[in-house]
Formats: C-alpha cells, sequence, structure tokens
C-alpha cells in the first residue's frame, strides 16, 4: 500500500551566485536573521488599518462578506458569481516583506484545491510577526473588531514549489491523478495499475533545508492577501516569493534563501497554463472561465465523437525576485570575530550585493534583476486528472459540506399537442399519461410503481412537472426518471427530464451536468441532438482535468565556490549562509 510522504527529504542543498562583496559600518542585528526594517517598511508603503467593521476588507479584498470562494456554485450561475479569487488582494497586486519567527508548521495535506494548486498541495506555517510588522496581521473574525487576536501571519507555498533533488522524476504528460482517496489507492494497486499522485511526486526528494522549521527566524516577501476560501477571512502572504530563514546551531546561525519564481494567475481558460508565462497574464476569472469550460465541453460533445473531459486550466505569472536587503548574524555572545560563508546559486540576470560587517560576524544582502537579462524559467506543461469521488470529498470539505446531503429534484417538460408519454424509474415503467395531465395525475402514476415507494412528490403545472424525491428516498442519490415519448403527437413531441438538484451528498459531476441540462438538453433535443446529448452525459463521466506541473530541480552546486549561475534550474536564487564565532 502506498505510504504518503509528509515531511521534507533529502539533503540540504548548498548553492552560490555572484555576489559582490563590500564593506559596510559597523551595525548589529537584534536578531539573527531578519529584513533591514526600514527598507522593508518603506517597500511596503502605506498600510490599510483594519476597519471598525473587519469584515469590509474581506468585501473589498474577496466580493463578499459572508461567501467563500467555491460556495457560490451551489446556487448561482458561474458567470455570476462574486468570488472570483481565492485569495484577494488586500492592495492590488502588493507584495510585502516582514521578519518574524515560524510557528506551526504544516506539512502538506490534500485539501487543496487543484485548479489553483498545479504544484500540488500547500506547505504552510504562521510566523509570529516582528514588532515593525504587527498591522500587516488580519484576523477578521477577532472577537474584539478592528484589533487582530494575535500578532501572526499565514504563508504558503505548494510543496512542489521547493527546491527538490536534481535531477527530479518527471510525470507523465496526461492523466497522473492530482490525489486519490485511499480505497481508490488500493483499488489501482490490486490491479497492478499505477497508483503515484502529483501530490506524492512534490513530496519526493524534497531539499530539507529548503523547509523552514519551528522555530525558525524568518524574513520573507509575498503577495498579502485575504483567503477568500475560509470563513475566517484571515489575512497571508500567499504565494512566498522569497524567504530567507534559518536558526542558531551552537555558535553559527545557519540560514537558507529561496526566491521562488512563479505565482498563479487565478486566471483560466483561454491564455491560461498552454501560453505558460505570457508577458501579460491572460485568461478569465473562475466563474467565467468555469464557464467557458462548461460550454467548450457541450459544443465538443455535439460536433465530434472524440472524448472531451471537462478541463480548467490555470496560467502562471513570473514574480519579482528583487528584496530590500535582509541580515544573518551569528548569535550573540561568544568571540566579537566571525566568519560569514555563503554558496548560493543564480539565473542570469540576478545579481546579490553581499556587505559584510567589520568582524565578520553579520552580513547584509540585497537581491535585484536585470530586467532585460533576467527571463523565467518555462515550466513543463502537464495535465492531471481530478477523480470525480476524490473532488466531491475535497471540495466538500473545503466548503464545509461534509455532512450536507440534498433531496433530489428533476422535471419533466412536455412539448406536445396531443397524445401520451409514460414514466420509468429503477426499471418500472407508469401507464400511459396525457400530454397534458395535471400534476395530480402524474403523481398517481408515479404512485403506482413500487420502486417510488410513494416518496415522489409532483409539483407544477399541466406540461411541466416538478419531481421531489423525499420520505423513503430523501437525501439519496437518484438514478433519473426516463421517459417514452413515443405516444406523443404534435410539437415537439418531446418529454424531457432534467436534474434540478442532485440528491445525496455533494455530487460535482451530476451538479453541473444538471446545469448543463437545464440549459441545453431541451433545446438540443428539439434540434435533434439525441447523440450530442449522451456524448456530454459520457464526457461529463470522465475524470476532469486541471493543469499540473513537475516539482523544480536544484542542482548542488560546487559548495567550495561563492557562486554558480545555473540556468538550467528555474529559481532565480537559493543557497545557503553560515556565520560563525571564530
Amino acid at each position: 500500500m502506498r505510504v504518503r510522504l509528509r515531511a521534507a527529504l533529502g539533503v540540504a542543498c548548498a548553492a552560490s551566485l555572484l555576489l559582490a562583496l563590500a564593506l559596510a559600518p559597523t551595525a548589529s542585528a537584534s536578531q539573527i536573521i531578519e529584513f533591514e526594517n526600514a527598507a522593508a517598511l518603506a517597500a511596503n508603503g502605506t498600510v490599510p488599518p483594519v476597519p471598525a467593521n473587519p469584515l469590509e476588507e474581506a468585501k473589498e479584498a474577496c466580493g463578499s462578506e459572508t461567501v467563500t470562494w467555491g460556495s457560490e456554485l451551489l446556487t448561482t450561475p458561474p458567470g455570476s458569481i462574486k468570488v472570483n479569487n481565492e485569495w484577494g488582494d488586500i492592495i492590488a497586486g502588493k507584495e510585502m516583506m516582514v521578519s518574524g519567527t515560524v510557528h506551526d508548521l504544516s506539512t502538506p495535506g490534500d485539501a487543496d484545491i487543484p485548479v489553483d494548486h498545479p504544484f500540488s498541495a500547500d506547505t504552510t506555517f504562521d510566523v509570529q510577526l516582528d514588532e515593525p510588522y504587527w498591522n500587516l496581521a488580519r484576523e477578521l473574525q477577532a472577537e474584539k473588531a478592528g484589533q487582530p487576536s494575535k500578532h501572526e501571519l499565514h504563508m504558503e507555498l505548494e510543496t512542489g514549489a521547493f527546491p527538490h533533488a536534481f535531477p527530479q522524476k518527471e510525470g507523465p504528460e496526461d492523466g497522473q491523478p492530482w490525489d486519490l482517496l485511499e480505497e481508490e489507492v488500493m483499488k489501482r494497486e490490486e490491479k497492478g495499475e499505477p497508483a503515484n499522485t502529483l501530490v506524492d511526486d512534490a513530496s519526493l526528494g524534497l531539499e530539507s533545508g529548503y523547509i523552514p522549521q519551528e522555530g525558525d527566524r524568518v524574513a520573507m516577501r509575498g503577495r498579502w492577501i485575504i483567503d477568500c476560501g475560509h470563513n475566517d477571512f484571515h489575512g497571508e502572504l500567499h504565494p512566498i516569493s522569497f524567504m530567507a530563514f534559518g536558526h542558531a546551531e551552537g555558535n553559527k546561525t545557519v540560514a537558507h534563501v529561496l526566491a521562488n519564481p512563479y505565482r498563479v494567475t487565478q486566471l483560466y481558460g483561454s491564455g491560461g497554463t498552454n501560453e505558460l508565462i505570457p508577458s501579460v497574464p491572460r485568461g478569465k476569472p473562475f466563474g467565467p472561465g468555469l464557464e467557458e469550460s462548461v460550454s467548450t465541453l457541450v459544443k465538443r460533445s455535439v460536433f465530434t465523437q472524440n472524448p472531451f473531459p471537462l478541463s480548467l486550466k490555470v496560467g502562471l505569472e513570473a514574480t519579482s525576485p528583487s528584496t530590500a536587503p535582509f541580515t544573518v548574524c551569528a548569535p550573540e555572545g561568544g568571540s566579537p570575530r566571525g566568519h560569514v560563508a555563503y554558496s548560493l546559486v543564480r539565473r542570469s540576470g540576478v545579481k546579490i550585493k553581499a556587505a559584510i560587517k567589520p568582524g565578520g560576524r553579520c552580513v547584509t544582502l540585497t537581491a535585484t534583476i536585470e530586467p532585460e537579462r533576467y527571463k523565467v524559467a518555462v515550466p513543463r506543461a502537464r495535465t492531471c486528472t481530478m477523480p470525480w469521488p476524490w473532488l466531491d470529498a475535497r471540495i466538500a470539505e473545503s466548503l464545509e459540506l461534509e455532512g450536507l446531503r440534498n433531496n433530489e429534484a428533476e422535471r419533466i417538460t412536455v412539448n406536445a399537442t396531443g397524445g401520451t408519454f409514460t414514466v420509468t424509474y429503477e426499471g418500472e415503467t407508469t401507464g400511459p399519461i396525457a400530454y397534458n395531465a395535471s400534476p395530480g395525475e402524474v403523481q398517481t402514476a408515479i404512485d403506482s410503481l413500487p420502486a417510488a415507494k410513494a416518496s415522489i412528490g409532483v409539483v407544477g403545472a399541466p406540461g411541466t412537472y416538478t419531481l421531489v424525491f423525499g420520505g423513503a428516498l430523501a437525501k439519496r442519490s437518484i438514478n433519473p426518471v426516463t421517459t417514452n415519448r413515443s405516444g406523443l403527437t404534435g410539437g415537439a413531441k418531446l418529454a424531457t427530464v432534467v436534474v434540478l438538484r442532485p440528491g445525496g451528498p455533494l455530487d460535482l459531476r451530476r451538479f453541473i451536468l444538471s446545469e448543463i441540462e437545464q440549459q441545453q438538453k431541451a433545446s438540443l433535443e428539439q434540434a435533434g441532438f439525441f447523440a450530442g446529448i449522451e456524448r456530454i452525459e459520457r464526457n461529463m463521466a470522465l475524470d476532469p482535468r486541471a493543469a499540473c506541473l513537475d516539482s523544480p530541480a536544484a542542482p548542488t552546486p560546487n559548495p567550495e565556490k561563492h557562486q554558480t549561475q545555473d540556468n538550467t534550474q528555474p529559481f532565480p536564487y537559493y543557497g545557503e549562509i553560515t556565520v560563525e564565532h571564530k
């Protein structure tokens, strides 16, 4: 049986980067790792205060202060939803820098949503902020309005986006599951089929030195957002675009530095991952993007026989590797003199200036780029499947809907001027029903079916009947009724069945299919595209697709060199710094 790897593996990698050394005036850092506060605060700029009603900030950043990302789809057409971003900028396009201490590290789980996690599930942690950055904390459901309950900020970066051992295994171009339920893993292993997933692969070969640990000091930079996917609407840096972190080991400080080259655009469909990193992000927000994807599936199903699964692919954009200066110092105490060693890897067009303080107890580093020379590495595009049972479980968990079960609702619409039709449920068929029968007459006909268990209520008007499954059939997943329209005369001679609300627990496949049916089925039947309807249903039975990407490899440089330029790896720069007492 598969065993999930949740801990960072691998050997800490040393690295090297073009460094220009220069002496700087004596200055002592109050922490072993931190940004130079004046420069970081100047770059952060004015920080808006938490409003008197904190949820006003959630409404501004997310589009709503009451509904979370994705939850609207249960009640609202995709093109009309208000919350299109899972992560809403507090200040549009703004990245912030903070210093603090790591705690509450969480190795990757599997509850993240695949469509905006192409590098797999997140590794997360909180940072207890240093005092100059307290005003960046956002806990909008705190007990006291306008006052964050603690001076913490949440941080996230996809596990597959951390450095991995070189070379990292590549997944197949198409078809690898993003993740699987354990029962599906067992079924595949029993059949001898591959059961490894993107989440599994992302946890293999991690360079453990580049995963922050509990109690580490950290200086980091990232997009400052409200998490619109959780109803506490807390603040985050998401994703992290830079971090320098580490801890004291006896008389020395061991620090690692990592610049993340990529950020998800939260734009989908046209211009998404098919064009991985366009100069200007393209695509559509989540709602319209999903609507476009469903529309494309319908058109392909109607006019071609080739299978075409639902696909929602997100795009990437480049981050900026530049930061304010950050300082790494040996621990307090001991000899007044020290020694600095560093080994960093960079891509061309990235420059790091290192200023070693007199005595060698501290070093300050500043990263900048030359825009005309720095080019972001383009990852290999892949497509992963999202098996429907797994996706149902993850979405229900994310939206806190695990216990929610609905009663099935279906509609029969008769388009005829005469004749009769019949209704079949679980293999049992009613007698002929007049084309313009009253809801009561349809009720009587369906009650005659033993499988219906007198639990299907019928409401509506002649020609339009809504079937509500209750009683013994309440809150169950239902096989929809079917009709026989051969006895109808005049008009389109149709008795069309659509599912208005799938019964039982959350079933996204049936939910999306019901939305298609409500909008398309009657018109397709009237036009005679019965084969197209069948192909829509077959395509919706296929596992949907999402963009996924290989974990980036980080080759280990020659530890005897201070700098290495390596464009075969994607990180703008990464590496190790040690400062110790002599």
